[in-house]
């Protein structure tokens, strides 16, 4: 099997499935591996496991290190546009005028390299699945370029690979996901902040469900050509995210509630000075909308969910603690009985 990386919170998950086949991780950037998956059990069986380093415009390596594999699941996706310390030119040259900064924007990332992986592997004679990795809410018609760039790279990849399945997660939460974790770090550092009320709705799906459904779309034919729509039990709105996220690290700051206009402008600003910026122009627009699943437009559109895999999603109350704890002013041992 092989699979392109770049969600380090799904690959630790899936890892454990995995640990009887012969894996290849096809990476643009080596992740903190080792770090993020410290709590799954398992993970120290590298003995089939190898990770092969490729450039996201060099088929020729991507040709190279699917020879032979049978599964490719392409994972890669980014949130931000990945930029360089000087704006260049198409030829790479030091331009301040024409150039630009950005070497990975949205467009290359989410359609170009999904687009050149699913072309890659569907000339390989050896693959007979491709599973991309797309996300809910993708959609022509997004305000968010993050959006409409996953659904342009959704029709790229069925177009190269007409019987690729595609995964829409709704929002992840686990131990690495960048949403709980994003208002308790905001919470800790700065302020929990909401576009306008909040009042925006997401249906946040955990990480390890996710991977299931991915490990039986490995092994299914019949999930092949079909589109994984796969989000959790509840709904909630941004503004009780936030909320929950508060009372669980006890932060018991005020949550500012902003006009999305002036939190725009802070995450452009936010974005074009940090390498890994906290806070994009785009993250604005996605925390705006309702990222939820209808199930009775799903099955209208022929989509599968986890009723359909015989999947019970597991609950956010569930899995929160086991990780947020860790924001608490002096970690949970003070507000234990027995530690003091």
């Amino acid at each position: 099997h092989l699979w392109p990386h770049l969600w380090p919170h799904l690959w630790p998950h899936l890892w454990p499935h995995l640990r009887a086949c012969v894996a290849t991780e096809l990476v643009s950037r080596p992740p903190p591996l080792v770090h993020a998956c410290v709590h799954m059990p398992g993970m120290p069986a590298y003995a089939l496991y190898s990770r092969l380093g490729v450039q996201g415009r060099d088929e020729a390596s991507m040709a190279q290190v699917m020879e032979g594999a049978d599964i490719v699941i392409n994972m890669v996706g980014k949130r931000y546009e990945t930029k360089g310390l000087l704006p260049v030119d198409g030829e790479g040259k030091f331009s301040p005028l024409k150039g630009s900064r950005v070497n990975f924007s949205y467009e290359d990332v989410n359609v170009g390299v999904a687009a050149s992986i699913a072309k890659v592997a569907a000339a390989t004679p050896s693959v007979t699945k491709l599973i991309h990795v797309s996300c809910l809410g993708a959609s022509p018609d997004s305000p968010s370029v993050l959006m409409r760039t996953k659904f342009a790279g959704e029709e790229a990849v069925k177009a190269a690979f007409p019987t690729a399945t595609i995964v829409r997660p709704a929002t992840f939460f686990g131990h690495e996901d960048w949403f709980l974790n994003w208002y308790a770090w905001m919470g800790e550092r700065l302020r929990m902040v909401l576009v306008e009320d909040g009042s925006a709705l997401v249906q946040p799906v955990h990480v390890a469900n996710v991977a299931k459904a991915i490990m039986m779309a490995c092994e299914s034919e019949e999930l092949e050509g079909k589109t994984l729509e796969l989000a959790g039990p509840a709904d909630y709105s941004r503004a009780e995210i936030a909320a929950f996220v508060n009372d669980i690290t006890k932060q018991n700051k005020e949550i500012l509630p902003v006009p999305k206009q002036i939190l725009s402008l802070a995450g452009q600003a936010v974005e074009t000075t940090l390498w890994n910026p906290y806070l994009t122009k785009d993250d604005v627009e996605v925390m705006s909308l309702d990222l939820v699943s209808d199930e009775a437009a799903a099955k209208a559109a022929g989509h599968v969910t986890f009723a359909d895999l015989g999947i019970e999603p597991t609950p956010l109350e569930k899995i929160a603690f086991q990780y947020l704890h860790r924001y608490r002013k002096g970690g949970h041992f003070v507000y234990a009985s027995g530690y003091h």
